[in-house]
């Protein structure tokens, strides 16, 4: 019975962290990737991004004897600063590891952007941790691309090709944000992006005033924590400008535990800013793709997913060979976007290995492909698998053969020739988004339907590209259970708008893309700056026939 009841404990201790305690980031890629440390131990080296640590998870499989494991948050010179030393269970092979959270005795505040580690030690042969190749991954989700925080695993003092699966925590913050290197960045001669960084992610909200005639334009707060730090992205919004014109802005930045800062400032918009203006969509230069994962596999079928950082399409093949000469099945989507999400169909054989290359292209044609291997899973007698909703915290017992060998071939610099005969449209079967226009064509009203498979759990994501040059124009994120979103300060033009759920970081396109068009004569006129000067004109005309008007009744 105290086995049993050790067991229960262990399994469930995850589930009963402090509910104060929030993961910040994850780098937690489908992978069959595993190796043993050794009892010389291995260091994970990370810049934390957050001002405090207070735990991490890592990804395992222990088929031998149980044990203990030891965990060091250590800084750059080596310096123990805590550490924790646990239990570790047998724990049966499995494709995607077990889950195992560490929380350190105490909460250690850290510097955002200096170096820290994680050291690993256990003497357990049996005991092996779970680690993702290292790729370039994309800044387009609420988490950044891996190689911004992490450095290459070190074992044995060598530096590794490879980062351990590995999520972040901090608890007790009590610090406020430090927002700093605010800066407008010029667009056109009519928008510019008021741009600034922040040590931890934030939600946040910007107010920018026109210091002609005290108008506002509000960027609200989004309910999402983003990465602001700098070399990560810089966060900010775009707003309507005047050239030459000066302007005050607030920002007010919140972390996840409510502690904010405000900070304000002044800036002037560029005199004649459009010959300073780069190429759009860095052109000649091909896509990075990132990301790249398998979020549903089944015994017939696979879906992939992966982003780009350009708006480019989405090509997919699935073949029995790595060179691409036995095709069974492909997918396309010519909507030019961020986040692709490609499926085989139900035509795959169980317990078989195959080989996905998906590709992506820019409107100029530069493509950018990786190839990954995977073997579906075996057909089951009485149920049919469904996509994964999250990370197990239980090892899962019950899949036979596992797929195996995930680990993805060298990208490739050619796109992907489909043979047109198998070929499916990868958002034909989606509904549209239903856009309204007031009146005036200041707001701007976008909803939508929820999908067939119910509510994502972690909501909704709107992103809205200019249709010029296909360039992200706004990316809203509203909550599960929300169907409805507004946005003002679009100038004039045409854009097309993508609407994805959001399931544990997986993103899904949930409507086809839905053509805005913002006509000239629909942006309100007294919100145009023509308004203003004829409204000074009159003064000035009134109050000159005025004057005259006071001489001549005088003579």
């Amino acid at each position: 019975m105290f086995k049993i009841i050790t067991a229960l404990i262990f399994i469930f201790a995850p589930l009963l962290t402090s509910a104060a305690e929030l993961k910040y980031f994850e780098f937690a890629p489908d992978t069959a990737n595993t190796i043993n440390i050794n009892s010389n131990g291995a260091y994970q080296p990370f810049y934390p991004q957050n001002d405090f640590i207070s735990g991490l998870d890592v990804w395992i499989i222990n088929p031998g004897a149980a044990g203990t494991a030891s965990f060091g948050l250590r800084d750059g010179s080596d310096n123990l600063l805590t550490s924790k030393t646990i239990s570790v269970p047998s724990v049966a092979s499995t494709w995607s590891g077990y889950l195992l959270h560490i929380n350190f005795p105490e909460s250690i505040q850290v510097e955002s952007s200096a170096l820290y580690k994680i050291r690993m030690i256990s003497s357990l042969p049996d005991l092996k941790f779970f680690y993702g190749n290292k790729t370039q991954l994309l800044l387009h989700n609420a988490y950044p691309a891996p190689e911004k925080l992490l450095l290459p695993a070190k074992i044995n003092d060598l530096d590794q090709n490879f980062f351990f699966k590995i999520a972040l925590y901090e608890d007790g913050d009590t610090l406020s944000p430090v927002i700093s290197n605010a800066n407008l960045i010029s667009i056109n001669n009519t928008s510019a992006r008021l741009e600034f960084n922040a040590n931890e992610p934030l939600d946040y909200k910007i107010t920018f005033t026109s210091q002609i005639n005290g108008s506002s334009q509000i960027k609200d707060f989004g309910n999402a924590y983003e990465f602001c730090n700098v070399e990560i992205i810089n966060c900010g919004s775009t707003f309507n400008v005047e050239p030459g014109a000066g302007y005050n802005y607030q920002i007010i930045g919140r972390d996840a535990n409510a502690n904010e800062t405000i900070i304000t400032g002044a800036v002037n918009a560029a005199v004649n800013p459009s010959n300073n203006n780069p190429p759009p969509n860095n052109s000649g230069i091909s896509p990075i793709l990132s990301n790249v994962r398998i979020s549903y596999l089944s015994p017939h079928s696979i879906t992939i997913n992966w982003q780009t950082d350009k708006a480019a399409n989405s090509n997919l093949a699935i073949s029995l060979d790595s060179a691409g000469n036995r095709i069974v099945a492909s997918a396309i989507d010519p909507t030019y976007e961020l986040i692709h999400n490609l499926s085989s169909g139900n035509v795959l054989l169980p317990e078989t290995q195959y080989f996905g290359a998906l590709s992506s292209a820019d409107p100029q044609g530069n493509a950018a492909t990786q190839i990954l291997s995977f073997t579906t899973q075996a057909q089951a007698p009485a149920s049919t698998s469904t996509p994964p909703s999250e990370t197990p915290t239980i090892p899962p017992t019950e899949q036979s053969n596992p797929p195996v060998n995930q680990n993805p071939l060298p990208m490739s610099s050619s796109t992907i020739n489909l043979p047109p005969a198998s070929q499916n449209n990868g958002s034909s079967n989606l509904p549209e988004a239903i856009i309204t226009i007031s009146p005036q064509g200041n707001t701007i009203i976008i909803e939508w339907l929820a999908p067939l498979n119910g509510e994502p759990k972690d909501g909704y994501q709107i992103d809205i590209f200019r249709a010029s040059d296909y360039t992200l124009e706004r990316r809203i994120k509203v909550p599960a259970g929300t169907h409805r979103a507004e946005i003002e300060g679009l100038l004039p033009g045409n854009y097309y708008t993508m609407v994805y759920g959001n399931n544990s970081g997986i993103l899904e396109k949930i409507a086809k893309a839905t053509l805005i068009q913002i006509a000239t004569g629909q942006v309100t006129f007294y919100k145009k700056p023509i308004f203003y000067v004829i409204i000074i004109v009159i003064a000035i005309i009134a109050a000159l026939l005025a004057f005259y008007f006071v001489r001549l009744k005088g003579i």
